[in-house]
């Protein structure tokens, strides 16, 4: 009985150990973040002014993260997600239109225009490091062109 006492403490031992692990791990060693990319801008295929972008204060770039065309009165969905090599806090804001926060460290935007136009959607990111460090903000924009509803065919019959 003693032996089976301290083969399952053994065991627990070892699952602490592992969670402690995981959940120290994460926490001081931070994330594996990409290196920040954005669209070259000659590759958007609608016009735009490029003065309505803000320049990233890190690159030093006006930074396109992507770009949707969508139908005036729709509804437009784009998710993304962030993270912060050292695992610090984040807080996330948007120019327009409404972002939901649906898991750790993703995000859905929502928006739906009401005319016919372009209109650059800017995401802001800031950190919030330890005492001491200052913070660090990122920019990039969404680029939304709305374009007017098709009109569907006429069937007639007869001749004109």
């Amino acid at each position: 009985m003693e032996c089976e006492e301290e083969e399952r403490i053994r065991i627990m031992s070892k699952k602490l150990s592992l969670v402690t692990c995981f959940i120290v791990g994460s926490l001081c060693f931070g994330q594996e973040c990409p290196d920040q990319v954005f669209m070259d801008p000659n590759s958007i295929p609608f016009v735009y002014d490029p003065n309505t972008i803000p320049f990233d204060p890190v690159s030093g770039v006006r930074g396109i993260l992507d770009y949707r065309i969508v139908t005036v009165g729709h509804q437009l969905t784009w998710e993304g997600w962030w993270c912060d090599p050292e695992n610090n806090p984040a807080t996330l804001t948007v120019s327009a239109g409404t972002l939901a926060f649906p898991t750790t460290n993703t995000f859905t935007w929502i928006m739906t225009p009401t005319s016919v136009t372009v209109t650059p959607i800017t995401f802001t990111i800031t950190d919030s490091p330890e005492e001491g460090q200052i913070a660090e903000t990122r920019k990039g924009t969404l680029l939304v062109a709305a374009v007017p509803a098709n009109k569907p065919p006429v069937l007639c019959g007869g001749r004109p």
